[in-house]
């Protein structure tokens, strides 16, 4: 039994490093993309799961990946790093070229008495394009912002317990039948 530990607890951290860093690195651009795109990534994620908890291809994946490794799906991962990009922009702490991209309303000139502004609300940029303009960090943080519970968008919590939370939000967004898995823009 304690072999069987050691060997779950070295293939977890091997597919960490080896696989989920790949799945993870950049994910942020694959934002609006086609479900067929996003479904090669997750299938990797199904496999590495498969590997590490030894489950046979043919038993469902979702309550390993949900009980047991506590992983979130691919477009969660996705959010989940859009989300923690747009509360550095918000609170200050981003890098310099993120400067100005996510503006809150009240710093827009002629919007500051807006009742938006009062909420803490994001400056929503109009696109042109349907294809690739709404995938755009600009427009998709925003949506994603405001897909949050009003709760976590509060200023007054840390990034670490707002990472943790969101990551429970979004856990049961995942998980639950009664909510959808995407919201699309």
């Amino acid at each position: 039994m304690l072999t069987r530990v050691v060997f779950f607890d070295a293939l977890h951290t091997l597919v960490h490093a080896l696989i989920n860093s790949k799945v993870d690195y950049c994910n942020t651009v694959l934002y609006g993309t086609p479900a067929y795109a996003v479904r090669h990534l997750q299938a990797i994620l199904n496999a590495a799961a498969h590997l590490i908890t030894g489950t046979r291809l043919n038993e469902h994946i979702t309550p390993v990946l949900r009980d047991t490794l506590h992983w979130l799906p691919v477009t969660q991962r996705i959010d989940y790093k859009i989300v923690l990009m747009t509360y550095s922009c918000v609170h200050g702490t981003s890098p310099a070229y993120f400067n100005g991209i996510c503006r809150p309303v009240a710093s827009v000139k002629g919007r500051a008495m807006l009742r938006s502004a009062n909420y803490r609300e994001l400056v929503e940029p109009r696109t042109r394009g349907k294809r690739y303009g709404p995938r755009s960090f600009r427009v998709a943080a925003p949506f994603v912002w405001y897909s949050l519970p009003r709760h976590l968008r509060n200023n007054d919590i840390s990034r670490e317990q707002f990472a943790r939370n969101l990551r429970t939000v979004l856990f049961a967004r995942a998980y639950s039948s009664e909510a959808p898995l995407r919201t699309s823009v």
